[in-house]
């Protein structure tokens, strides 16, 4: 039987560096993948039934703030511009596509769902981009297939304080049901098995944490 996994892949983010180690980790997966530090993608960029995933943030998204303490433009700039930004790229990927298909999975941190002291920009900056993927996802399709893709908020973002996140168990050490939270290579395999079907599915959310936040 024939893989159901893409030879090649388009991995373009903006404020969010540690995705080019999931690059990294599609490419140990044997898959052909092409590399961007930015949205500026172009129809010699894609394929047809090309798979594209992108992470887009503000800068200095992993910032421990009060939201107390911030001003009207700091709210907007790691809050709403994430959202435009996210928005601007995918126009711009369709017109690259001239037409063509394509599967789109966006990355980003499970505070989204679950909120995270201190980190309020960054949770409604991902909420507001997930809900915009379902929109997108109804208005685009067959073209273009959805998914978001939910990972541990440290692994996309290492300099976040991780006792600002929320814990899941209040009966000491923690780990999720599957043992540990699912490190870079865990991740890329679980965006190549999904793909393959998500000719059937799309505007869902797939979160990738191991199982510690089982949500709907």
């Amino acid at each position: 039987m024939a893989s159901l996994s893409p030879k090649k892949i388009t991995v373009f983010q903006q404020s969010a560096p540690s995705i080019a180690r999931l690059a990294e980790a599609f490419r140990d997966c044997g898959v052909d993948v092409l590399y961007r530090d930015s949205p500026d993608i172009s129809s010699n960029d894609l394929s047809d039934n090309n798979v594209v995933v992108v992470c887009i943030a503000a800068p200095q998204a992993d910032q421990l703030r009060a939201v107390a303490d911030m001003e009207f433009s700091d709210w907007m700039a790691s809050a709403d511009e994430p959202q435009f930004r996210l928005l601007a790229a995918l126009q711009n990927l369709r017109s690259a596509l001239n037409g063509r298909s394509c599967k789109v999975i966006i990355l980003g941190p499970t505070i989204g769902l679950t909120g995270a002291s201190g980190y309020a920009g960054l949770a409604t900056a991902s909420e507001g981009q997930r809900g915009l993927m379902k929109s997108l996802a109804r208005q685009w399709a067959p073209q273009i297939c959805f998914a978001w893709v939910s990972v541990w908020a440290p692994l996309l973002f290492p300099a976040i304080d991780e006792d600002a996140l929320p814990e899941q168990c209040e009966l000491g050490e923690y780990l999720p049901p599957l043992g540990e939270r699912p490190k870079w290579s865990s991740v890329a395999k679980s965006i190549l098995g999904f793909v393959g079907a998500i000719d059937a599915v799309t505007g869902q959310t797939i979160i990738v944490d191991g199982g510690e936040w089982m949500l709907p």
